[in-house]
């Protein structure tokens, strides 16, 4: 899919985005969509994920095959938009959803949070060093602990 994506940096650490998807990139997810539920529908008569597509779709809730294509085209969309843009450091999962319908076009407006951007002030840490500690067991200490341990 081409959609046609738009990413700015919100006020806090996350990052809002717009999808604007056509009306066939939104048909073409209900297909998949459906494709999906026909491969796990059954149905008497049928063999499972062998049910034809018309009888699907009738049995199938719209708005379940509508949140379906929605759930795609979002995916499809952050996925596009994580390879044109590595550099993109995002956490979570998507909030915020609104979508509308303008110019005969679906806008999807979500934001995900970002990876915050620190800045290192005080190199000291650097100049810091630890002595590790010496950590053996003897084998009395050893045997105790079994023994203890058989006790329990």
């Amino acid at each position: 899919m081409v959609m046609e994506k738009k990413i700015q940096k919100g006020q806090h650490a996350n990052y809002e985005i717009q999808l604007t998807v056509t009306p066939k990139e939104y048909e073409d997810a209900k297909l998949i969509m459906l494709k999906e539920f026909q491969k796990d529908y059954e149905m008497p008569g049928f063999r499972k994920g062998a049910v034809p597509w018309d009888m699907v779709e009738k049995n199938v809730k719209p708005e379940a095959l509508s949140i379906g294509a929605y759930e795609k085209l979002i995916n499809t969309g952050l996925q596009e938009l994580l390879k044109e843009q590595p550099e993109l450091k995002l956490i979570g999962e998507p909030y915020d959803l609104k979508q509308e319908e303008k110019d005969g076009k679906i806008i999807i407006d979500l934001k995900l949070d970002m990876y915050p951007e620190m800045e290192v002030i005080n190199n000291d840490r650097e100049k810091i060093t630890i002595t590790p500690i010496e950590n053996e067991s003897t084998e009395k200490e050893i045997e105790e602990t079994l023994i203890n341990i058989k006790k329990q």
